[in-house]
């Protein structure tokens, strides 16, 4: 069985999390899945075949500069994924990508597969250090990814005119969705009028 590694900072409260958590479901009928995380936060179910890891465990309101400067060395931290054997690596949100980004030039192996949950330019819009120093980032270290997922068209369109992200390399992953979750209320409500 191949071995994946979901990359993602936290299981806690937000969109990107609840994808995961959903996607995880499905993974572990085809993978042996390890979930690799950089805060402790865990607010979402999760299947019990899944094994944790932490690469770091980070507070949640941490200071930017510190952010930055941890970058690399967390791509080395990453590399526990080789002594795994992790065959492919799917990497959730912006900082993830770009420790994974740097554990690729570390030498990392396997299949880096990256998901794009946000449209960059939106994001990194007000013209600050910050986001000057993200959109850096982003520009240098996705190309190292094997291939980007974003989310939707428009989140695919942004990194390839405005990141120069290669369409090739890229392909829409919709997010996924518990339909048993969405459809056992609507029947429940349904029946009750």
């Amino acid at each position: 069985m191949k071995k994946i590694s979901v990359f993602i900072y936290s299981m806690g409260g937000g969109g990107a999390e609840r994808v995961v958590s959903n996607l995880l479901f499905e993974l572990v009928r085809c993978y042996e899945v390890h979930l690799v995380l950089m805060n402790e936060r865990i607010h979402y179910e999760l299947p019990n075949d899944v094994k944790i890891h932490f690469i770091e465990k980070s507070a949640p309101f941490e200071n930017g500069l510190k952010k930055l400067i941890k970058l690399p060395f967390l791509g080395l931290r990453y590399k526990l994924c080789q002594s795994i054997g992790i065959d492919i690596h799917f990497v959730w949100m912006n900082r993830p990508c770009y420790v994974a980004g740097f554990a690729r030039m570390f030498g990392v192996n396997g299949a880096m597969i990256f998901n794009e949950c946000s449209t960059p330019s939106v994001l990194y819009k007000t013209p600050n250090f910050k986001s000057k120093i993200s959109k850096f980032l982003l520009k240098k270290l996705y190309p190292k990814a094997d291939f980007i997922m974003p989310n939707s068209i428009g989140n695919r369109d942004d990194l390839a005119l405005n990141f120069g992200i290669d369409e090739r390399k890229m392909e829409v992953l919709y997010n996924a969705i518990d339909m048993e979750k969405i459809t056992k209320p609507c029947l429940k409500y349904h029946m009750n009028t």
